[in-house]
Order: C-alpha cells, then sequence, then structure tokens
C-alpha cells in the first residue's frame, strides 16, 4: 500500500517545463511516424521486389520498422544535442537505481503484461511486432536488432524522454502522463497492430501496448532518466523475443 502511495506521488509531482515546445514535441512525433509508415513500408516493398500483388514478408517490414527506428533516433539525437539545455533536460544520464533491477524490471512487467493478454485473449501470441514472423534463424536475429536496440532508442526517446516531459508540463503531471500512454498506444495500434488476427487486435494491439506504456511512463518519471526506459524496454524485446520463440516454436 505505501508503495502504491508511492507510486502515485511520483506520478503526480509537478514535471518542471522542458526547454521544447509542444510543437518541439510533435515534430519529434511526427517524425517517428512518418519514418515508421513511409520509410518502413517503403523499404519493406523494395527488398520485396516492389511487387504490388505481393505483401511483403514480416521480416522485411521488421527490416523497414529498424531501419526507420534508428533515423528517428538520430534526428532526435541531433536536433536536441545542439542545445545543451535541451539535452540536458532530455535525461539522459545513467539512473540512480541500479541497472540490472531496471533490467529485471522490464523482464517482469513483459511476463507479467503477456500473461494479462494472453489469458484475456484466449490464446498467447507474440507481440505484435512479430506476429506472423517465420522460423528462420536470420529473420529472428533482424527482429532481435529491432526489438532490443532500434525500437527501445526510438520510442523511449520520442515518447518518454521528449512528448511526456513536455505534457506534464503543459497539461498536468497526471494528464501528460496518461496523455503519452495514448499516443503511444495509437501509435502500435497504427504501425503494428494491422497484421493481428481480428480477434486479438483489442488485447495484442492495443491493451498490450497500453500496459507497457504505463510501465514505462511510470519508470521515467520515477528514475529521472530516459536511459532506465531504455534499458527497460530492451529487456522487453529481449524477453519478447524468447517468448515469441516459444510459441512459434
Amino acid at each position: 500500500q505505501p508503495e502504491r502511495a508511492s507510486i502515485f506521488k511520483w506520478i503526480g509531482t509537478p514535471q518542471m517545463p522542458p526547454p521544447w515546445s509542444l510543437l518541439d514535441a510533435g515534430i519529434a512525433l511526427l517524425a517517428l511516424l512518418l519514418t515508421m509508415t513511409i520509410v518502413a513500408t517503403s523499404i519493406a516493398v523494395g527488398v520485396t521486389g516492389g511487387a504490388s500483388t505481393t505483401s511483403p514478408q514480416q521480416s522485411a517490414f521488421i527490416l523497414g520498422w529498424a531501419i526507420a527506428s534508428l533515423i528517428t533516433t538520430a534526428f532526435v539525437l541531433i536536433r536536441w544535442r545542439r542545445n545543451n539545455e535541451m539535452w540536458q533536460a532530455l535525461r539522459i544520464v545513467r539512473p540512480q537505481m541500479a541497472l540490472p533491477l531496471i533490467f529485471l524490471l522490464g523482464i517482469a512487467t513483459t511476463l507479467t503484461v503477456d500473461v494479462i493478454a494472453g489469458l484475456l485473449n484466449g490464446t498467447f501470441l507474440p507481440v505484435a511486432a512479430l506476429y506472423g514472423l517465420g522460423d528462420a534463424s536470420n529473420e529472428w536475429m533482424l527482429a532481435a536488432i529491432f526489438l532490443v536496440i532500434a525500437q527501445p532508442l526510438a520510442e523511449s526517446l520520442v515518447f518518454f524522454g521528449v512528448i511526456q516531459a513536455r505534457l506534464r508540463a503543459s497539461i498536468g503531471p497526471w494528464a501528460g502522463y496518461l496523455a503519452t500512454v495514448l499516443l503511444f498506444t495509437l501509435f502500435h495500434a497504427l504501425v503494428f497492430a494491422t497484421q493481428l488476427p481480428e480477434g486479438a487486435s483489442l488485447w495484442y494491439g492495443v491493451i498490450y501496448p497500453a500496459l507497457i506504456g504505463l510501465f514505462l511512463g511510470a519508470l521515467r518519471i520515477r528514475s529521472g532518466s530516459t536511459v532506465a526506459v531504455i534499458v527497460a524496454y530492451a529487456a522487453m524485446g529481449l524477453t519478447a523475443i524468447f517468448t515469441g520463440l516459444a510459441i512459434v516454436g
């Protein structure tokens, strides 16, 4: 009970306004959205030879998402690095919490969310980004690069480094926190959930990322470090790879 109360207290603590505007935050989100849709899809189509009658394989989309995520990461880091105040407020610093503990928290959270989504859905599935992936080892290596490196970097920076701080300062700590989770969820539903079977779209396309977003947003507030979010998200990606392999068999 005290721990729960302290979590609510952390989230409700007023946010110091970061030295970037809502427009800056919107540009970062737009960059992520455009690269993860237009650029990633173009790469996926190009890899499969551009045949309009053939839908790209899931591995081609994962390649596109990985490249798009790294492009967005570079964009945010370069743009925010040009201004020392913006860079400091991005909180690319080592958290006070031990990194191994944060990594374990990421694993535990993923397993918990997996169980919740699987039980409510009636069957256990891989995370949305992995659904439809084959069993070839090179495809899963590519998926690991995306889920453990590229995705944690891009989404942690954009949503929990840039957007959450700005929204919490602009519309209030709780409203900003929940609005960030909503944007995170909508982004995942738009980009990744389209390949899910219809019956699983709610639990794995919406509820799953919403629960992940709630955890990552709270971790960013509690730790005061975007690095903590990246580490936890990387642990989540690694866990998703192993659970996905177990499900695929």
